[in-house]
């Protein structure tokens, strides 16, 4: 609130001081008046919340008011943008890759050469094929697996979609993704072999829940609820991303990768939201996962 309210009298002796929809507003300048010691009432109407006082102290309340916003102008976030959370179309363009590779490779009878060409196989990897870390995230080992990271994928990438665009979001989450692959692979030795789009969909809830956590309002808290989204994000991926069948490092290197990018997205030019510039990075991911079969496929 920028201006102060008219300030008609709701009593012979009572001034109305502040007027807001939001009680959390009404209620950090009634502590204000409190810690001063000055009387004051905070009502509802029904519509808003009503912060009023004694005629004698309306000045020094004023004063006091007009103090602590310049003091603290800068430090306070504004009220969070509403976004209606409806279902996009835009993820599917990234989610079409993983679905063009499953049916590509299941209905090929030379299925399990794919996947030894294009599996994250440590070894492999290691030794300088590095275009295993993309390849491997196309292919999956049954429907069950292709099926729930599809499903989980869609929504985890609406959610974020609403943040971030989806090109910004496809370059980002598949380099992040393939990062994690290469980790995993120096982290679990020559025998480790797999596949499965997860890493890049851990990559995005990683990314999700650190964008979620800079768009939370802070108003000068410094305790843990500042990370609340980042937190539950976490212990999400701890309850779906352990179990047999699953590569536990793959999961957790994708996450924290994605965290890491959502928390440096904040400095990301303005510029990279231009159209021309989500459809270059639209086409570069695409681009990054042909080039990288490409030198599969001719090895």
């Amino acid at each position: 609130m920028d201006e102060y309210p008219e300030l008609p009298e709701t009593a012979p002796a009572r001034r109305v001081l502040i007027r807001s929809p939001r009680k959390e507003e009404a209620n950090e300048y009634s502590l204000l008046l409190a810690s001063q010691s000055i009387k004051h009432w905070l009502e509802f109407d029904g519509e808003e919340w009503i912060l009023s006082l004694d005629e004698k102290d309306a000045l020094l309340g004023m004063e006091l008011i007009d103090l602590y916003r310049t003091e603290n102008r800068g430090f306070q976030d504004p009220a969070p943008e509403r976004r209606e959370l409806d279902l996009l179309v835009s993820p599917l363009l990234f989610l079409a890759i993983p679905v063009a590779f499953y049916f590509l490779v299941g209905l090929s009878p030379w299925a399990n050469w794919w996947h030894s060409r294009g599996s994250a196989d440590a070894a492999r990897i290691l030794a300088g094929e590095w275009w295993r870390c993309f390849t491997a995230a196309t292919l999956h080992a049954d429907e069950g697996h292709f099926l729930s990271n599809l499903v989980s994928g869609y929504f985890i990438l609406n959610l974020l979609n609403h943040r971030m665009r989806i090109g910004t979001i496809m370059l980002l989450s598949t380099v992040g993704a393939g990062l994690a692959n290469y980790l995993v692979a120096l982290a679990s030795g020559p025998d480790h072999v797999s596949i499965g789009f997860s890493s890049v969909v851990f990559c995005v809830l990683g990314m999700l829940a650190a964008v979620e956590t800079l768009f939370l309002p802070r108003r000068g808290d410094r305790s843990l609820r500042r990370l609340t989204p980042l937190i539950s994000a976490f212990f999400v991926a701890v309850l779906v991303g352990l179990g047999e069948n699953v590569d536990v490092k793959a999961h957790f290197f994708g996450f924290g990768i994605g965290a890491a990018l959502g928390l440096l997205s904040r400095f990301l030019p303005k510029a990279w939201d231009r159209p021309a510039r989500q459809a270059l990075m639209l086409l570069a991911t695409y681009g990054l996962y042909a080039l990288s079969w490409f030198l599969a496929l001719r090895t």
